[in-house]
């Protein structure tokens, strides 16, 4: 089977807090949504940056779309990520003086493959093709979440790795935000690994791991995976 990401007996540590991941393992198929949810301190957060290759772990193996991350120079990986990783996080990191369509069009112009048309036609699936020419200053905060959402698939990544990103939006923004997520990366086949708190935007995903001292404790499928 083809996965969009594998993850192989993980092992993380740091001299000040010791193990902080022990042996996680699991795989994701194109389009499946994992929500991870753990305890402060459990590991989630570390777990994003390994699976983002921001981190190297001290044991274990990395692969995105069957190509593992093992070995890989700086310069190489961060072109794979470029292109092959959306990331999304709880504040938006919109630049300001960057209309919507400029900002979701960046991460393809860094890819040198600027892509405008596809930026325009993210920015109408997320409901904001009337806000194109806008500026972030002027959005709501599921309007810069939602932009932020687009601009981290424009590259069509086969991998997209979300940390908490509805922790500052209120709960119809979030629940928004939320389902959007989950309804492109279904549409557009990427794989998602959503860190979050919340357990009923989490039931709302293809699947769950529950993280505990840096262990899986329990992975659940909320649904049949078509």
């Amino acid at each position: 089977m083809s996965f969009a990401l594998e993850v192989r007996d993980l092992r993380h540590s740091f001299p000040s807090a010791g193990e902080v991941l022990r042996g996680v393992s699991f795989a994701l198929e194109p389009g499946c949504v994992l929500a991870v949810l753990g305890p402060s301190g459990s590991g989630k957060s570390t777990l994003l940056h390994l699976l983002g290759g921001l981190e190297t772990p001290k044991t274990g193996e990395i692969l995105w779309a069957n190509k593992s991350l093992h070995g890989a120079k700086q310069d190489a990986l961060s072109a794979r990520r470029a292109k092959e990783v959306g990331f999304i996080f709880q504040h938006h990191y919109l630049l300001e003086d960057l209309t919507v369509q400029e900002n979701v069009t960046l991460p393809s112009m860094i890819c040198q493959n600027p892509n405008p048309t596809r930026a325009t036609m993210l920015l109408e699936r997320v409901g904001l093709q009337d806000r194109i020419g806008a500026y972030p200053r002027t959005l709501s905060g599921g309007e810069r979440q939602r932009c932020a959402l687009a601009r981290a698939l424009v590259t069509k990544p086969s991998l997209l790795l979300a940390d908490e990103p509805t922790g500052s939006l209120d709960r119809a923004n979030a629940e928004r935000v939320f389902a959007l997520l989950v309804e492109l990366a279904h549409l557009e086949q990427a794989a998602v690994v959503v860190v979050t708190h919340d357990e009923s935007l989490a039931s709302k995903a293809d699947r769950i791991i529950r993280l505990e001292d840096g262990e899986v404790q329990q992975i659940e499928d909320t649904k049949v995976q078509g």
